[in-house]
């Protein structure tokens, strides 16, 4: 699982991104690429069998952004 999360996110990362030299993508993009990571894990969890929630009905990625949590600051 870990591997397959490292894998996702190094394919997230542009070739401009690389020509600046950096190993991780920009951070303006961390809910998407989070979303990837999670729907990748959590396919191999379940091909693994070690998965304790079910799989969700429907589009994973929108399950997984519907379980996101969504800071709010209030003033």
């Amino acid at each position: 699982m870990v591997l397959r999360a490292a894998m996702v996110l190094a394919d997230f990362v542009s070739e401009d991104e690389i020509a600046d030299g950096r190993i991780y993508p920009n951070i303006s993009r961390i809910r998407d690429i989070s979303t990837n990571i999670a729907a990748a894990v959590f396919e191999v969890a379940h091909q693994e069998g070690v998965a304790q929630t079910p799989f969700p009905e429907g589009d994973l990625r929108t399950w997984i952004r519907k379980q996101m949590y969504i800071p709010e600051y209030v003033a």
